[in-house]
């Protein structure tokens, strides 16, 4: 509000000096600055200057009544210029001398600096030679024609005409800057134009409008004619210097000041011109002219300031209403953006507000029960920890029926759980959900709902990357202990054989010695290689060789089995990869593909490699899968093996490993029916091989 007071004071205080300005230019045509600047004394410089100056020459018109005119039987020259130059010698204490000449000569003698002063109207071609005072009356100029001449009646139509002026007239220049261009006839004064419009030579004459009608008036010509409504100029007329003299510019405008304020110069007017009274009037009625405006200008501000004081509670409120609902915008964001799901639950399980996450797990929006879906159980059972709230079936639906369970201490509070928390598995994927009591919210109470299988899943394969750890050691440790013997073995047959007694049994039962120690090295190698946990580090590999590897560790269940793999691969053979994580898919993809042959059939495995890309495709004649199923198998604990027989994370690991590698799978099976021709399925998938990365020693 300080600020708003201050802007009405600052503006009402513009309005006053506006119309103080404004009354100052109406009777002194002075702004505001300049008023206090020539309202000042004279110095005693400017004193000096006028003493140095002696006696001021001021060049008069010689026939140019009212304003000027020179008698010469009484040698007098009389007018308006000639008595306030008069006035304005006694306000300056100074003489100045009056030299009656004809106008063009007057200003030839100023330009010369023969005289010191002369009136006239400011125009741009007289600036470039004359300093100007400030105004001392008003004058306008005139154009006159027969009445008879019809064709002139205004200005525009002076254009080419033959028109009379005086020398060195300021019409002449005042025509020009309107772009109108007379055919000009010059003459000494008007008088003599008047003889030239009177006798024909000329069809219009231009000048002072006083002089004019001054002269109408004296002369009273034979004929009639018309002073034209158009005027040619009006404005002040001012005392001009040569530019070199303009220090007395200041001197003469203090002096012409104190004429106005004095009234003098209304008074020389109104004897000379007829209209100083009139002045005055125009004057006054200028000024009240100007007064409606601070007036006006200041009850609209009271006015406005009783609006804004009204407003400014209405601003300040919606302002903050906006802030506030900015503020929960962003909490809005910050609740949709959370990752887990957050819900805001009654007592009954109506929703009351739920994030984005929530409601795309469940489906639910606000105002619908909790119990319509599968988090409602959960839900059940975290608020049963609050109030003993027990679920049951009815019908088609379930309904919570809650009865409070509290406990009640000496001082008569209630002391109730601060906060419930299980874990909750839920299609196939585990949730860490958390009830939380709200003390500020009476019977409400705060859901968060934290999918955590990938962290589960993480968890898992830290503990079974453990025991896979453990599993190696375990087996680099019988590989040592059965590799020593091994060796020991091979070393006995290879003497034995190499003795020279050695006949045809000796050399049979080497060589099945030979056999079985190699047979025992190959199952030692593949125990190693499977307890090999996968990491990130990339290698060149020859990639039949793992899939011959990987598929020798099943040799023996397929046999069993009666499974006859075939195995092909084209391209390049070496590609750059994890061959650990590889392994890890290939096992898995293999394993499920012998479990879906119980009565045996085919497995086709082929593989690929070029530049870039390294591609898989495991075919079986199995079971398949059904259509409905196919959707959900790489999701994590999705199984339908008998309970015992599978996790459900086989597929999900092969999925994460070919993600981890840049790659992809797809799925193609056909379940088997009495009425399809053949069944199984078909695992493809391809990672990236990044062959420009090989190292110097690799290529």
């Amino acid at each position: 509000m300080r600020k708003l007071a201050l802007f009405i004071f600052s503006a009402t205080l513009l309005l006053i000096l506006n119309y103080i300005n404004a009354v100052v230019k109406i009777d002194y045509d002075l702004n505001l600055i300049d008023y206090f600047e020539y309202s000042r004394a004279f110095t005693a410089e400017e004193q000096k200057l006028l003493s140095d100056y002696g006696v001021l020459i001021f060049g008069g018109n010689i026939n140019d009544p009212p304003l000027g005119r020179y008698y010469e039987e009484t040698e007098q020259h009389l007018g308006l210029t000639v008595d306030i130059i008069n006035a304005l010698a006694i306000e300056l204490q100074t003489n100045i001398a009056t030299k009656a000449m004809v106008w063009s000569d007057a200003i030839e003698a100023l330009k010369n600096e023969e005289t010191n002063l002369i009136d006239m109207v400011p125009s741009e071609a007289r600036a470039a030679d004359f300093a100007f005072s400030n105004p001392i009356y008003r004058l306008s100029g005139a154009a006159l024609s027969p009445t008879n001449n019809h064709d002139l009646r205004t200005l525009k139509d002076l254009d080419g005409v033959s028109v009379a002026v005086q020398r060195a007239d300021v019409v002449i220049d005042k025509l020009w800057e309107q772009g109108i261009f007379p055919e000009f006839v010059y003459t000494d004064h008007l008088y003599e134009a008047m003889a030239l419009l009177e006798s024909g030579q000329v069809e219009a004459l231009a000048g002072d409008e006083p002089v004019i009608r001054m002269i109408l008036n004296e002369l009273q010509p034979t004929g009639s004619y018309l002073v034209m409504e158009e005027r040619i100029y009006n404005a002040y007329t001012v005392l001009a210097v040569p530019k070199s003299q303009s220090e007395l510019i200041p001197v003469l405008n203090k002096a012409i000041l104190r004429l106005r304020k004095s009234g003098v110069m209304t008074k020389i007017e109104e004897k000379w011109l007829g209209y100083g009274t009139a002045e005055v009037q125009r004057r006054s009625y200028e000024k009240m002219k100007h007064l409606w405006l601070p007036l006006l200008g200041t009850l609209g501000m009271l006015f406005y300031a009783i609006y804004l004081w009204n407003l400014n509670l209405k601003t300040l409120v919606d302002r903050r209403t906006r802030e506030l609902s900015i503020i929960t915008g962003e909490l809005e964001s910050v609740f949709d953006a959370i990752q887990s799901g957050i819900v805001l639950v009654d007592e009954q399980g109506t929703l009351k507000k739920v994030n984005e996450e929530f409601e795309g797990w469940s489906g639910l929006t606000e105002g619908d029960p909790l119990v319509r879906s599968p988090f409602g159980e959960p839900f059940a059972r975290l608020l049963s920890v609050f109030e003993g709230s027990e679920l049951n079936e009815t019908g088609t639906g379930k309904t919570l029926h809650s009865k409070t369970a509290s406990t009640e201490v000496s001082n008569g509070h209630t002391i109730v759980p601060l906060e419930s928390r299980d874990t909750f598995v839920i299609d196939n994927k585990i949730f860490d959900c958390r009830l939380t009591t709200i003390q500020e919210l009476k019977g409400l109470y705060l859901m968060l709902v934290t999918d955590i299988t990938l962290e589960k899943l993480q968890a898992d394969k830290l503990v079974h990357s453990n025991k896979m750890e453990a599993i190696g050691r375990l087996a680099a440790g019988v590989a040592h202990e059965l590799r020593n013997p091994l060796g020991t073995i091979r070393n006995s047959s290879y003497l034995l054989r190499a003795t020279q007694e050695a006949d045809g049994d000796t050399l049979a039962a080497t060589a099945a010695i030979d056999r079985a120690v190699a047979r025992a090295g190959k199952i030692i190698d593949n125990l190693l290689n499977y307890s090999r946990l996968s990491t990130d580090e990339l290698s060149t590999f020859s990639v039949p060789d793992l899939v011959s590897e990987t598929l020798s560790f099943y040799r023996k269940t397929m046999s069993e089995h009666s499974i006859s793999p075939d195995y092909s691969h084209e391209g390049l053979t070496h590609a750059r990869s994890n061959p650990s994580a590889l392994r890890h898919v290939l096992l898995n993809l293999i394993h499920n593909a012998i479990d879906a042959m119980p009565a045996g059939g085919g497995l086709t495995l082929r593989s690929s490699l070029d530049d870039k890309t390294l591609r898989f495709s495991i075919s079986d004649t199995g079971t398949g899968i059904a259509p409905e199923k196919l959707g959900n198998i790489f999701e994590p604990f999705y199984t339908d093996k008998p309970v015992g027989q599978g996790t459900g994370l086989g597929l999900y690991i092969v999925y994460t490993e070919i993600e981890n590698l840049g790659g992809e799978i797809q799925v193609q099976s056909t379940a088997a029916q009495q009425d399809a021709p053949s069944s199984g399925t078909t695992f493809t998938f391809h990672v990236p091989s990044h062959h420009n990365l090989l190292t110097s020693e690799e290529v």
